[in-house]
């Protein structure tokens, strides 16, 4: 019964997979966007931190431009490289004949990117509410780019955005106990 439940979602997590990849490399006008959310649109999300860090003098703000990093650094540095190293799911392109509009060569699941970018998000989130909402939407972007540019399945974004969610609201948490002792 659990294998054909397991077998229906893969099915249908491959549906959702091809209903957006099968608009890569048809449209022009979607795939320039696609790809820059897909690779570019991190480092606008790094370049706020940077500038949150440099520009907002106060200790909280940096403060928490930290813990978004270290959020961030053990999401995608020690959590998602575990679950690669213990478990190897092929990546869309190893399996069905798709439009690849970038490379990759690892893992497919979870997404790095993901649980990376949801982790800074998620403490961003919790320092400001409008900016974090921000944060969220774009990082969200980058999981549906990475879908359509054939380097992702639609779980492996959901297990990485609910990696970098719990990694972030923990170290959150963390720092805010840790800030209330000092």
């Amino acid at each position: 019964m659990v294998i054909f439940e397991i077998e229906g979602i893969l099915d249908m997590e491959k549906a959702i997979f091809e209903a957006i990849n099968n608009l890569a490399g048809r449209y022009v006008w979607w795939d320039w966007p696609a790809l820059f959310f897909a690779d570019y649109a991190g480092y606008l999300l790094v370049a706020v931190l940077v500038a949150i860090f440099i520009f907002k003098k106060n200790a909280y703000s940096r403060w928490t431009v930290v813990a978004a990093l270290v959020a961030a650094a053990i999401s995608r540095g020690v959590i998602v490289s575990i679950i690669k190293f213990l478990y190897h799911r092929p990546r869309p392109f190893e399996v069905l004949q798709i439009v690849q509009l970038i490379p990759e060569n690892n893992s497919s699941f979870p997404s790095g990117h993901a649980a990376l970018y949801f982790a800074l998000s998620t403490v961003i989130f919790f320092y400001n509410r409008k900016l974090g909402a921000a944060f969220l939407a774009v990082s969200a972007l980058m999981g549906v780019a990475r879908i359509y540019v054939g380097v992702h399945w639609p779980l492996d974004i959901l297990g990485g955005a609910v990696i970098g969610i719990l990694i972030g609201w923990i170290t959150h948490a963390l720092f805010k106990k840790y800030k209330t002792l000092a």
